[in-house]
């Protein structure tokens, strides 16, 4: 079919703010006729995931831990939702996604567990499993006013393409060391306003 037109966005690491931020925008711009679809695996067990937090009652502990995020799904809880990730570490790939979707949302929507698999139920082998959930909202789009694109965003001057370059190898040496995502605080980078600003980039990371 040619009558559709698929929009790929691609979300990272997000602040509450920023994911709100998106929502909104995002909601400004849907109709009765859009759909949006946040992609996502739920909880990855086992060593190969590096997420052994339970050696018994494998499936019955993985199947709590995915209900438990499933919980904050239903009642629309994109901060709950950030939070028992963090907390439970269950690796849950696309929370970001998710929680932007749930902030678009106001109260009279309608949540549907469709359907919930591992596959670890599909291979009899629970040794490691990766979760999935199926969950359909239905309801009518709230009437978000029309966000314009920001605009006057400043431009990064080589000094600040310097920084950033910087700023994201010594992210990665922290992260490594420390298992956890830095503070700007932490690291000793000087960040402009325009290093501020929410900007794309692709970036290959080479050994050595």
């Amino acid at each position: 079919r040619e009558d559709f037109k698929i929009v790929p966005i691609v979300a990272g690491q997000c602040s509450l703010e920023t994911i709100k931020r998106a929502g909104a925008v995002i909601g400004s711009l849907v109709d009765m006729e859009t759909l949006v679809i946040a992609s996502s695996d739920f909880t990855h067990y086992g060593p190969r995931f590096g997420y052994v937090p339970f050696k018994e009652n494998i499936p019955e502990q993985i199947k709590k831990l995915d209900m438990g995020a499933y919980e904050y799904i239903a009642n629309l809880d994109s901060e709950g939702l950030l939070s028992y990730e963090r907390k439970t570490n269950a690796n849950i790939c696309g929370c970001i996604p998710i929680a932007i979707l749930l902030s678009m949302f106001e109260k009279d929507v309608k949540v549907d567990l469709v359907r919930y698999a591992t596959s670890g139920d599909l291979t009899g082998d629970f040794t490691n499993s990766v979760s999935y959930l199926s969950v359909a909202f239905s309801g009518a789009w709230p009437n978000h006013p029309r966000i314009e694109p920001q605009v006057n965003t400043p431009e990064l001057t080589d000094k600040d393409k310097e920084q950033l370059l910087i700023l994201a190898r010594k992210t990665i040496d922290y992260a490594l060391q420390n298992h956890r995502i830095p503070h700007e605080s932490e690291l000793g980078i000087s960040i402009s306003d325009a290093m501020r600003c929410p900007r794309a980039a692709f970036v290959t990371l080479k050994k050595n």
